[in-house]
């Protein structure tokens, strides 16, 4: 249908947005809440309105008179008339997280569609000394020529254009050429003659818009364009070195490469390019080079912090007439989180709503160096841009300096670029759903406790020998790296750890006799009686470790302890690493491979025990063979991403002492512990263990009814009963961890349980977590039960939305406040419907109840743990943990919250196909699972791993097309194992 009304101008189109708030913009399916809506307009405004303001250093003044004077800070004296910068076409999107940035720039560029990109007045344009033609245009190349020239938007009358001339008018975009200022060296002297360099380029108009994003936030832009914006109105490009092989869909191209051809490249309303794909761009051959783009985007701008970086380089030399960076923070000390929590305990009906702003202490040169990198070489605001240095000493030195009116002309200038709405404007628009924050205080496991006295033992020691001063004192300046790892390995501790090698502990045990022993010249006791006492305390704690048969195994296997009853003693025999009170204990790989034993031979009769321990041993003997000589390879692969972490020497004692003990004490708690050269010796005392402990024997048919009792883990044992809960009841959610090792213990539990889980971590390549992001929303609930992301913290901080989970869980207190809220607001924001619960795992009496409650009162705190004085305190106290060895293990309980009834176990639940974990109500409240060993869903993902791994370009499919994952993908991607 013929257009007759003409364009809006740009006043038109403000005034229209701002009166009929509730209209859908062209092209864009969703309505905008009004902040958005204002945002859209002041984006708009900066866009269309070339301005002029006072350069920072200048602060405006009235007179008595009603007469403005400015004062120059810098070199101070009074101007009527002060120097002027122009404010850039664009500026910074700096609403706060999960408030709809993504939308409001895909708004922009739905409005200014038809806009194509204006010749710049103040650009040196090159002069062109080409011969005229003698021929007299055509009718239709003048009006092609006055089109492009004053860039008509001619594709708002496509329709009314007959086709000829859209061709024409396609393949004959306007242009202009700009000299080339090629810088001079040494070298390009020496081939000046050799190789003669072009003095101008040509510009192509257009109306397209350049988005650069993450890899990591590809799926999200490319989900929000299929939900917000109407399929057929853009014309689109998607450039992601993911699509090795191009997709063609309807207006939209997913490609691994840019078009060469800069006129193909302009046909796009939207380009979107990964910033990986485009770090990679030459600028001298790419086609991005050639054409002066309507609008550059780039997401997570805080990036751009390094002008020395590729992207900022390249985004730097792209010429474009509006430029915008998208962040929630782009100087995270100068801009604040906002967040609105319900907190409540669990043993307390009392709530209570907090409403708080996180903010990042300020660094004056870290986050202005960052801006001024924006200012300067993004924005090329002036002077700043032709005056690098004038950042450092006009802004940078004077405001470190507390300098006059520093702090203000740095807002003054922040004010005329971000767009930002506070926090009390978007709440009368908006109202999330409620957010509930609670910390979930475990009781440690008999392991917990054993490996976290073992390091309050390491520096209780180390302060009574070296007599809390010199270089051998940890708390000494010299040692802070020291110290800073092994506090890490302590908090690792509080999950699990079995870094601590026998010989580790037993020289412990030596140097804190020998410091009992030593005496002053006068015969008395050398340490006072309180370090006498802490010595007294470090030697039980290290008896303790070395007396318990299962820290022993841990310390030479270094895997997960699972507590099995219920099975016959030729299954223990075959595949188990020890018995404790008559149950049967296993390491992740001995249980898997006995899982996976029974499955295949399900359909004998294990009461035959000839035949089912020619079976087992059949099995086993490759199994053992096949760990024992791996088992360096797989532990340093397992934990290669916490080297640094692990390895640590304490210097305990000072040369003297060192030398009248005859102990050289190197303590080096790693996970790269090689496997003992006694290896047989060591098979044939854990047979001989369980051979006398394990039961007697087990009906065959009641094997069914193997239950797994708990794990060496409280923070284990916790979550894995929670998300068996989350699977049965639908629910998604996402555990965040900060430390390798528990995301893989985690994964591992879930496999044995059956559980759905995604993983979403650094080692993880950056395509297929986007894949796994996908995979995650699409997951369907109601068909295969709920699921867990595991992500890594890391991983968390910026961009991502995932509203699709309602649960959230924090393996431990995370230090950084600012780091705690960006990753909660992957779930809680705008899209969310349902409440979201988020949960943070701390373990009882230790340094992890300590970080929970000093980050409470400290919101600026950015030291780290190991800085902060408090803590410094709280490590020097030396408080070691009671232990009662009334349960080796830590049951699958959490407390009841969910909408689950208590199920009863009956004959017909026995079997496997049936087998669901079973839960009970205890008076406390708590649910106690039922956790069967075999069980349909671990079945299930047993054989689902066996199936065809599906091809990447499927994958890409998929997920360009906004289609729910395959089954056989889907069960590929979630029972696939960790390797770290």
């Amino acid at each position: 249908m013929p257009k007759t009304a003409q364009v809006p101008t740009s006043e038109e189109v403000v005034v229209s947005l701002a009166k009929k708030r509730t209209k859908a913009l062209p092209g864009v399916r969703t309505t905008l809440y009004p902040y958005q809506i204002n945002s859209l307009c002041k984006m708009y405004e900066k866009e269309t309105t070339s301005q002029r303001e006072p350069v920072p250093n200048f602060l405006s003044f009235r007179s008595p008179l009603n007469s403005t004077y400015y004062f120059d800070t810098l070199n101070p004296a009074f101007y009527s008339n002060p120097e002027l910068y122009v404010k850039p076409r664009g500026g910074i999107l700096a609403e706060n997280m999960g408030l709809g940035k993504t939308l409001i720039c895909l708004s922009l560029v739905c409005l200014t569609k038809y806009d194509v990109s204006i010749i710049p007045e103040d650009m040196i344009l090159h002069d062109d000394q080409a011969p005229s033609s003698n021929k007299i245009p055509s009718l239709c190349d003048v009006s092609i020529d006055t089109i492009n020239r004053n860039s008509l938007p001619w594709k708002f009358y496509e329709e009314d254009i007959p086709s000829s001339v859209v061709e024409k008018l396609k393949h004959n975009p306007g242009s202009f050429k700009i000299s080339i200022n090629h810088g001079k060296s040494q070298w390009s002297e020496r081939t000046k003659s050799k190789k003669i360099q072009p003095t101008s380029k040509s510009l192509y108009l257009c109306g397209t818009t350049l988005l650069i994003v993450p890899e990591n936030l590809f799926h999200q832009w490319n989900s929000e364009l299929k939900k917000h914006i109407d399929d057929n109105y853009l014309h689109k490009l998607f450039v992601s070195d993911r699509f090795k092989k191009p997709i063609v869909l309807p207006n939209s191209i997913y490609t691994d490469c840019l078009p060469q051809d800069p006129k193909e490249l302009i046909q796009y309303d939207l380009v979107v390019i990964t910033s990986a794909a485009f770090a990679k761009q030459d600028l001298d051959r790419t086609a991005l080079a050639h054409v002066y783009w309507k609008r550059l985007i780039i997401d997570e701008g805080h990036s751009m912090g390094s002008k020395s970086s590729n992207i900022s380089v390249l985004c730097s030399a792209l010429q474009t007439e509006r430029r915008w960076v998208v962040t929630g923070t782009p100087t995270p000390g100068l801009t604040n989180l906002h967040m609105d929590e319900d907190e409540s305990g669990h043993n307390t009906h009392t709530k209570k709503t907090r409403k708080y702003v996180v903010k990042k202490a300020f660094n004056v040169k870290e986050d202005l160096v960052k801006l001024g990198n924006l200012v300067g070489n993004y924005f090329k605001i002036e002077p700043f841009c032709s005056q690098p240095r004038l950042w450092s000493s006009a802004i940078v030195k004077n405001l470190a300096s507390s300098g006059f009116s520093s702090e203000m002309s740095l807002r003054t200038l922040l004010s005329s670029l971000m767009v930002r709405h506070s926090l009390a404007n978007v709440e009368s628009d908006l109202s999330l759903p409620q957010l509930h924050h609670e910390a979930v205080l475990l009781a440690p496991s008999n392991q917990n406790k054993l490996a976290i006295n073992l390091f309050n033992a390491v520096l209780a020691v180390n302060a009574v020998s070296s007599e809390r001063e010199g270089s051998d004192y940890m708390f000494d300046p010299a040692n802070r790296s020291q110290l800073r790892r092994l506090v890490t390995n302590l908090q690792l501790a509080t999950f699990y750890w079995t870094g601590f090698k026998q010989s580790d502990v037993e020289s412990l045990i030596n140097v804190s006799k020998h410091c009992m022993e030593k005496q002053k010249s006068g015969g008395s006791q050398a340490f006072s009686q309180s370090d006498f006492l802490l010595l007294e305390k470090s030697i039980s704690a290290a008896e303790e470790a070395l007396h318990n048969p299962q820290w022993r195994t841990a310390s030479m296997l270094h895997e997960m302890q699972y507590y099995v009853r219920g099975l016959p003693a030729a299954f223990s025999k075959a595949f188990s690493t020890g018995v404790s009170h008559h149950l049967a204990v296993f390491g992740a790989p001995q249980i898997t491979a006995l899982q996976e034993f029974f499955y295949k031979n399900r359909f004998m009769d294990m009461g035959n025990q000839v035949l089912l321990e020619e079976k087992l041993d059949a099995a086993a003997k490759p199994f053992w063979k096949s760990y024992w000589t791996d088992a360096t390879q797989r532990e340093s692969t397992k934990f290669k991403k916490q080297e640094s972490a692990h390895d640590f020497d304490v210097h305990f004692l000072t040369d003297e002492t060192t030398q009248e003990a005859n102990t050289t004490y190197k303590l080096s708690p790693s996970k790269k512990t090689k496997v003992s050269p006694k290896r047989n010796s060591t098979e044939e005392k854990m047979k001989s263990s369980i051979r006398v402990g394990a039961e007697s024997s087990f009906p065959g048919q009641d094997i069914k009814k193997a239950q797994i009792l708990g794990t060496a883990s409280a923070k284990l044992s916790y979550l894995s009963s929670r998300l068996v809960e989350h699977q049965l009841e639908g629910v998604k959610s996402i555990v965040f961890f900060e430390f390798e090792d528990s995301a893989y213990y985690l994964a591992e539990s879930l496999d044995i349980l059956g559980v759905n889980y995604i993983l979403y971590a650094t080692f993880v390549g950056a395509g297929q977590r986007a894949n796994n992001l996908s995979d995650f929303d699409d997951h369907d609930v109601e068909k295969n039960g709920g699921i867990t992301l595991i992500m890594d913290l890391r991983l968390a901080a910026h961009g991502l939305t995932i509203i699709s989970a309602t649960r959230v869980y924090f393996t431990s207190p995370v230090w950084s406040r600012s780091v705690e809220a960006q990753a909660i607001k992957r779930a809680h924001r705008i899209g969310q419907k349902n409440e979201v619960f988020v949960e943070t795992l701390v373990l009882k009496g230790t340094l992890e109840e300590e970080i929970y409650k000093r980050r409470q009162t400290d919101n600026a705190a950015d030291s780290s743990v190991v800085d902060d004085l408090k803590m410094q305190q709280f490590f020097q106290k030396h408080e070691f943990l009671d232990f009662i060895s009334d349960c080796e293990y830590s049951v699958f309980s959490s407390p009841s919250v969910g909408k689950l009834p208590p199920t009863e176990e009956s004959d017909a639940s026995c079997s496997l196909l049936r087998h669901r974990p079973a839960q009970s109500l205890r008076p406390d409240g708590a649910r106690e699972w039922v956790m069967r060993l075999f069980n349909a869903d671990n079945l299930e993902k047993f054989n689902s791993s066996k199936r065809q791994k599906v091809e990447a370009e499927q994958l890409n499919k998929e997920l360009v097309e906004g289609k729910a994952f395959s089954d056989v993908k889907r069960r590929k991607v979630v029972s696939k194992k960790v390797t770290f």
